[in-house]
């Protein structure tokens, strides 16, 4: 029988697989599911082609390793499959032994604020490379969620016996914001610290804060939702580079050159090509900061349909913000 492309062929290969044989795609597809990354993998594999990941798994399964490992890098320039696409990464080079290169690809997921990493890495190091885990627990300080340090040195020091330091590090983590009692009284690294009545007087606070996470996290969805058809709205991603401090300036940048990479709305791509353009003039770099503010003011001139009214709304105020910007009117007078 002949197929009509490569992919074809694997597809009616994996269709006829045992069950026992594609356990590993399974896994994968489950491990997604439960850290809520969405649309990047499916419950149903073998009929969803469309999954970013499938033709990596593929690739890995018939032991084109490397390709499958160079395929997740690639995905891992989209911000909407960067996580997960550095955690498969690390999970294969876990399983093939490889663990230096597995800490790389869950530390570039925690670099990500993606802190469910820590469950990946920690592990890892626990049971293949236990004398690199004091020192990676002490240099994953600038992990947005600190909690989650503070509770995996409080795990790790319970499960040898030292109650002491596993109590300072468990209070550590609630003060930090750790809000699972559950998590906590499932672990069985803590069944006999939870008796203890220090460890039970942190159940009000996690409890508190569990709430004050509930609550946040329904504030930043109210505040997306109600921006997300306003002319000076912003994308979740974009909003979360809007705090961030000036001498974050380089990894504005970066995120700023991924985002333009994919994607993105009429009126997020307007934001980021002009925020570009700023940091550009800012630093001094007016070649480039013309060449982005040409950019912005091209994609302000395409016939488009934006329902939120962005452009219409820029373009009525477009010389005098460019005029009055503290950075950008050297540029743009320049550019007249």
């Amino acid at each position: 029988m002949r197929y009509k492309t490569r992919r074809e062929e694997i597809i009616q290969k994996i269709k006829r697989l045992g069950t026992h044989k594609i356990t590993l795609f399974l896994l994968i597809i489950l491990l997604s599911q439960v850290y809520e990354v969405q649309n990047t993998c499916s419950s149903n594999f073998t009929t969803d082609y469309t999954n970013p990941f499938f033709d990596a798994f593929t690739l890995y399964h018939y032991k084109e390793k490397d390709e499958a490992k160079k395929m997740l890098l690639k995905l891992a320039r989209d911000p909407r499959y960067k996580n997960q696409a550095y955690i498969n990464y690390g999970l294969m080079n876990q399983w093939d032994k490889n663990f230096s290169e597995a800490a790389v690809g869950y530390n570039n997921a925690l670099q990500g604020d993606y802190p469910l990493a820590l469950f990946y890495l920690l592990p890892m190091l626990i049971t293949h490379q236990p004398e690199k885990f004091p020192q990676t627990l002490n240099s994953l300080l600038n992990v947005r969620e600190k909690y989650w340090i503070e509770y995996e040195k409080a795990a790790h020091f319970a499960s040898k016996g030292q109650e002491e330091k596993a109590l300072v590090h468990l209070e550590h983590a609630v003060q930090e914001g750790f809000f699972s009692e559950y998590l906590l009284k499932s672990d069985p690294a803590f069944k006999s610290l939870i008796k203890e009545d220090r460890c039970r007087k942190l159940f009000p606070r996690m409890r508190k804060n569990a709430r004050q996470k509930s609550l946040r996290k329904t504030l930043e969805e109210e505040i997306a939702s109600a921006l997300e058809n306003k002319p000076y709205g912003l994308s979740k991603e974009l909003q979360s580079l809007l705090y961030l401090k000036p001498s974050e300036m380089k990894k504005k940048e970066a995120a700023l050159l991924t985002l333009l990479q994919s994607s993105q709305t009429f009126r997020d791509r307007s934001i980021s090509l002009y925020w570009m353009a700023r940091i550009k003039a800012q630093r001094g770099q007016n070649a480039l900061a013309e060449k982005y503010l040409k950019e912005f003011l091209a994609h302000m001139e395409q016939n488009v349909k934006d329902k939120t009214g962005h452009q219409k709304m820029v373009k009525s105020y477009l010389d005098d913000l460019l005029s009055n910007d503290p950075y950008l009117k050297r540029v743009y007078k320049q550019d007249r």
